[in-house]
């Protein structure tokens, strides 16, 4: 009978103390701060109640200043008004203790597309980040992004270099808004130099750089920037960055850092481009019209990249307007481009169709007539084209595909006949042609909130013909001499490749990015050379005879280069409100029939943020190249090999 008693006894006394402690809890106070930091706060409100208020002093150590003017609220109103843009819960602990936690369960995924809003393309490396939490990402290669946060009232900040900053508060935010469209910026504004330490005004950006050390580039940059013809040019543009050299005073390729041309990879959509030039360099094959975004990975190498040991240049082209149908056109001393773009189905599906034609670059010939052939030209052809067609389809939420193709050629002819003396007579030519053919198919898919894929089949072809011929004929009384010399190279490199991409948010502090590649290449390279000196004869047609290259290397049985290039690679993002790491590794294989390579590549980034304007980095990586271009170091001329 007793125990029962006792029993009785704490069970009361229980409910006592938990109904006192309410009961503080429910007390009506007026409250007031003005931007004091949130432990101030609760400091403020524990010495005006009397509760004894406990937590960590790591809780709030980044938060930002808050003001608070509550009238006639309870304890546990202003309690959770302090807490609001915190990931901190709070429970009441015997008669008059206020314990605060962190409630790792309580966290939600927020993720989705970030888009423009005026076309509908997705934003390539948009920023989606929480001041308040200091936490945040980026969008991928695709437009998507996923990230764990409190599921509190918290305020996220978007922005993309060269559009306006978009707050959007989550508790309003439903599926069915997403994507989250993002308006474009202002033109650029006056400079003003402060002390103000927002640096995220990226809506004003022309360049930016992410959390991997990648630099992506602004289409701000290339309308502001000095151009050849008035054309705009985004490898001119990256020519102009630190750490970055163009070739022979602007002509072809670029250095970085002082490395080969042939250690850099050009990519278009994920297909490489082996030489992306017109003109002999004097402009690239990326088409303005049609560039959605341009990334330059140089620094630092995440193991998703690989390829080259220099710096990769990742190129994506715009899928098209969804709303609305619009077109351009221009007409120039150089070339005539045109440009239509518009919905399959509005909302659904779009296409982008663009192309330019140079019949005759008469304002570069007298520049290729003096530099190359010393003004000893009759004859001078400079031709160029090249079109992109690309046309995407959302098939639902969760899936969208994209299909992208790319043709570009050039052809420079030149021939002079030349009778230097009585005596002496020469004749010569330059023929030169190449081309680039690429194709993908990408397939976008979300399998959750936490897993996106992207899987891509794409193919390239670069073929090129380099053939020159000198003759020179001496004729006088006593003898008669004719001299040949000729030459011709050419080659069709072909790449099939397929790759599978995926991104997964493993946590709040954890983010995966993994995937695995496949390319099968082919090389058929093709050599002729012929000298030959003749006495005693007079050749009455100098100029005029015909040499027939391809049956030539028909008759001859050159076999083709075969070669199988994998790899599979993992990414660990790890953030925390100071700490970022980024530590990867890349396993990649090389192999034909004279040799097979297998590769360990490990790459690590280390940033630690000193505070808000400085911020510590470390990198580290392993890079192989397997296939190198040997070229010509004066100028980007496409008879590389």
């Amino acid at each position: 009978m007793s125990i029962i008693k006792t029993t009785l006894l704490f069970v009361l006394f229980g409910l006592t103390t938990f109904t006192f402690g309410q009961d503080l809890l429910q007390t009506k106070i007026n409250f007031n701060v003005s931007e004091v930091s949130v432990d101030s706060a609760i400091d403020q409100l524990a010495t005006q109640t009397g509760l004894d208020i406990a937590y960590s002093q790591y809780f709030f150590k980044n938060s930002i200043p808050i003001s608070l003017d509550l009238k006639d609220q309870t304890v546990r109103q202003v309690l959770n008004e302090i807490l609001a843009k915190t990931n901190v819960e709070f429970k009441m602990l015997g008669e008059n203790r206020v314990l605060l936690f962190i409630d790792k369960s309580n966290y939600i995924i927020f993720s989705g597309y970030v888009e423009d809003e005026e076309t509908g393309e997705r934003l390539v490396g948009a920023r989606v980040y929480s001041s308040e939490l200091i936490i945040g990402t980026i969008t991928n290669e695709y437009g998507y992004f996923s990230i764990k946060i409190p599921g509190k009232n918290i305020e996220m900040a978007i922005s993309s270099v060269g559009f306006k900053t978009k707050i959007v508060e989550l508790d309003s935010i439903q599926l069915a808004t997403l994507p989250i469209l993002l308006e474009h910026g202002d033109d650029l504004p006056a400079v003003v130099i402060d002390g103000n330490t927002d640096t995220e005004q990226l809506e004003y950006s022309s360049i930016a750089t992410d959390q991997d050390n990648i630099i992506e580039v602004s289409e701000r940059l290339t309308q502001y920037s000095p151009s050849l013809n008035g054309q705009t040019d985004y490898l001119r543009v990256i020519q102009m960055l630190p750490g970055v050299q163009a070739q022979s005073d602007g002509f072809g390729g670029i250095n970085i850092r002082g490395n080969e041309s042939g250690q850099n990879l050009m990519m278009m959509d994920g297909s490489p481009i082996y030489i992306p030039y017109h003109l002999l360099g004097l402009y690239s094959t990326y088409n303005p019209e049609t560039v959605k975004s341009v990334k330059l990975v140089k620094g630092n190498f995440p193991a998703r990249y690989g390829g080259a040991i220099s710096s990769i240049l990742d190129v994506q082209i715009r899928e098209g307007d969804l709303y609305k149908y619009k077109g351009s056109a221009e007409v120039n001393l150089l070339n005539g481009a045109l440009s239509f773009e518009g919905p399959l189905k509005k909302g659904k599906g779009s296409f982008l169709i663009a192309g330019r034609y140079s019949p005759m670059a008469y304002f570069f010939n007298p520049v290729f007539s003096r530099i190359y052939f010393n003004n000893t030209v009759d004859e001078l052809t400079t031709t160029f084209y090249d079109f992109n067609i690309k046309t995407n389809y959302k098939f639902s939420k969760k899936d969208r595909v994209y299909l992208s193709f790319f043709n570009g050629k050039d052809n420079m002819y030149q021939s002079a006949l030349r009778a230097i003396d009585k005596n002496f007579t020469s004749f010569t030519t330059f023929d030169l042609e190449w081309e680039n053919r690429l194709a993908s198919v990408r397939w976008n898919h979300l399998f959750s909130k936490s897993l996106f894929m992207n899987v891509t089949l794409n193919y390239s072809n670069y073929s090129h013909r380099f053939s020159s011929r000198d003759e020179f004929e001496y004729v006088d009384l006593e003898k008669n001499v004719n001299d040949l010399f000729a030459i011709d190279n050419r080659s069709n490199n072909v790449d099939y490749g397929a790759k599978a991409d995926f991104d997964y948010l493993a946590g709040k502090y954890h983010q995966f990015r993994f995937g695995i590649k496949y390319n099968y290449r082919y090389f058929t390279p093709r050599f002729y050379f012929q000298q030959k000196t003749t006495f005693d004869y007079q050749n009455q047609n100098i100029g005029e005879d015909d040499y027939d290259f391809e049956n030539y290397y028909e008759n001859k049985s050159i076999p083709d280069i075969l070669a199988h290039q994998s790899s599979v690679y993992f990414e660990d993002h790890i953030k925390t409100k100071r700490w970022y790491f980024n530590v990867g590794l890349r396993l990649t294989n090389f192999a034909n029939i004279e040799s097979n390579y297998l590769n360990l590549q490990p790459r690590i980034l280390t940033r630690f943020k000193v505070n808000e304007k400085i911020a510590l980095t470390l990198v580290g990586n392993r890079r192989f190249q397997y296939l190198h271009l040997i070229a010509n170091p004066a100028i980007q001329l496409p008879n590389d090999l």
